[in-house]
């Protein structure tokens, strides 16, 4: 009985059509995978949004506040100084108390006073992005094993404000990834952060004036450029696109970054005036009400943009 075996050509064609099948499907399944990322990422945020809506339900329409506070002083905010804005721990005491992040300072944070609404600390994070570890002088003697990771910050302008003070809400930022394409490992940050270095007077967005009771002019609030702890990071997520949602939870995946070094064309559609061609931010657009006193804020951040002609 004669049995025919294949010859090396025949071997050789067939290795070719499954090499040739493999470059056509692997680009399909990567982005197909790259679509199941970003829509874990959408779905998480949307849900964290949620959370916050429930929160001002039970505290007279008021969003939480954006920052941690510093205990002894009743009205001081965590916020740091030359450009970088503290973080809180989530969840709230599990660092060492030494290190500077305690309980009663964190707990109060948006991270953590809406935890009792989310259930699930999985949804903070978002998804397939690369982990910034917690630093080690905060795990050393750390308090709790656990840790929250998250990616995504609270707009700073939000806190404490009335819901009912947001003039567009279906514009207006309330949760986004604050720091770029990144999970951090027991932190939580917001941005824009408020300039308020009184401790001992009120902190909130003030569309005519200052945050925090000063006098003269300046900046109300500004975006940090960096976590508390290093990091500068590409916000170019998922095909350049970062998940946003606004104040009424409408939640998008949004293109940011244009031509790198190039000044964007709004003020008011993107967080940052400028990028680099790896997608990392380089300075942000100000915006001041017209008044003697002028105080400038992140115009993509404003709850008040419908003032500015963007309702």
């Amino acid at each position: 009985m004669f049995k025919r075996a294949f010859t090396l050509i025949e071997l050789l064609v067939v290795i070719a059509i499954i090499a040739i099948l493999a470059a056509i499907l692997f680009p399909v399944f990567a982005q197909a995978k790259q679509a199941a990322k970003k829509t874990s990422a959408l779905s998480n945020i949307k849900q964290t949004a949620t959370s916050i809506i429930m929160y001002t339900a039970d505290y007279d329409d008021l969003f939480p506040m954006a920052f941690s506070s510093i205990a002894g002083t009743p009205f001081g905010l965590r916020t740091g100084s030359g450009g970088v804005a503290y973080g809180a721990a989530v969840p709230a005491g599990w660092p060492n108390p030494a290190s500077g992040y305690t309980k009663v300072q964190d707990e109060v944070q948006w991270a953590n006073s809406t935890e009792p609404y989310r259930k699930n600390a999985g949804i903070l994070e978002m998804t397939g992005m690369k982990v910034e570890n917690a630093p080690a002088s905060l795990t050393s003697g750390a308090l709790l094993t656990s840790r929250y990771r998250s990616s995504y910050g609270m707009n700073g302008l939000l806190h404490t404000i009335s819901t009912t003070e947001v003039g567009s809400p279906s514009r207006v930022p309330m949760l986004w990834p604050v720091h770029g394409a990144i999970i951090h490992d027991g932190m939580n940050y917001a941005a824009p952060y408020l300039n308020c270095p009184n401790t001992n007077a009120g902190c909130r967005f003030n569309s005519g004036g200052s945050p925090n009771g000063q006098a003269g002019s300046g900046w109300g609030a500004e975006l940090p450029w960096y976590t508390n702890f290093g990091g500068d990071y590409t916000y170019w997520a998922y095909n350049q696109a970062i998940p946003i949602v606004n104040t009424d939870t409408s939640a998008k995946t949004r293109k940011v970054g244009g031509p790198p070094f190039q000044w964007t064309q709004s003020l008011w559609t993107e967080p940052f005036q400028m990028w680099d061609s790896q997608g990392i931010e380089w300075g942000y657009y100000g915006c001041a009400a017209t008044s003697s006193t002028i105080w400038y804020y992140p115009c993509y951040f404003r709850p008040d943009r419908d003032a500015f002609g963007q309702g």
